[in-house]
């Protein structure tokens, strides 16, 4: 967001042409009528697609320069489950988990199930914003217990009754199951930058600070 207060500092009502401009191209042209000793305040806003040093200008005063950094996305990960308990050894089960995107960028996150105290799956989402989307782990335990479940920073308890079984290995890191959306998107920035600019020239005064 872009302020510029313009004054007609002269005796008669004057028009003024007000111009906007980032890194020397023209952004905005706004043109307003001052009747004499009148005051206006314009805002200008303006929305980033790229990091970098920005120079912005408000009707060919000084330059203000602004550092605008990538945007990151910040995922969340809620109401984890399992698909019945107790499971018994060597049987089949599910656990699921609710990802979503709550910020105003696409993302790309990397969900990680967590059992036995190690990363044994992992599966990458990529959501739009607002978008949410539920992740599945395919697993088996063979030894009976009491175990925690972690997707992301969820959690949820199951119990697995029996004779250990000599199943698949309780702990294999290969994935199971796959979410669509495939790889790494490319994240789209934005930012917003906030610039104080007194205009005013002709009938008016410049006055910077």
């Amino acid at each position: 967001m872009v302020r510029a207060t313009v004054e007609n500092t002269g005796d008669g009502t004057g028009t003024k042409s007000v111009e906007f401009e980032i890194d020397d191209e023209l952004i905005e042209d706004r043109e307003i009528t001052l009747d004499p000793g009148e005051t206006r305040t314009l805002t200008f806003t303006h929305q980033f697609t790229t990091p970098g040093t920005k120079a912005v200008e408000i009707d060919t005063g000084e330059k203000r320069y602004v550092e605008v950094a990538p945007a990151s996305s910040a995922f969340t990960v809620r109401d984890a489950t399992v698909s019945h308990d107790p499971i018994q050894t060597g049987e089949a089960f599910t656990i699921e988990a609710v990802v979503e995107n709550p910020g105003e960028i696409n993302g790309t996150k990397r969900v990680n199930l967590t059992l036995f105290d190690e990363v044994v799956d992992r599966q990458e989402v990529t959501l739009s914003p607002g978008e949410r989307r539920t992740v599945s782990f395919d697993r088996q335990i063979a030894s009976p217990g009491n175990y925690t479940a972690q997707v992301g920073n969820e959690s949820v308890s199951l119990t697995v009754v029996g004779e250990p079984s000599s199943g698949p290995p309780t702990s294999d890191p290969t994935e199971t199951s796959s979410v669509g959306g495939g790889g790494v998107s490319l994240a789209s920035f934005a930012a917003i930058l906030t610039v104080i600019a007194t205009v005013v020239t002709g009938f008016f005064l410049v006055r910077r600070e």
